[in-house]
């Protein structure tokens, strides 16, 4: 039984560490699409300021 228990935990430990993996591919995903789009804002914002001078 108490061998069984430990699997049990062990297995359990394994699963929470692979979505702590998988949240934090998520978030750096989103980090790096919103720098992606300031940057591209940031670009637009610049260059059309400077063709309408």
């Amino acid at each position: 039984m108490a061998e069984w228990l430990g699997t049990a935990l062990q297995k359990l430990l394994q699963r929470f560490e692979s979505a702590s993996d998988l949240a934090e591919t998520a978030l750096q995903i989103a980090a790096m699409r919103f720098l992606f789009y300031f940057v591209r804002y940031l670009y637009g914002v610049l260059f059309d300021g400077i063709k309408n001078r």
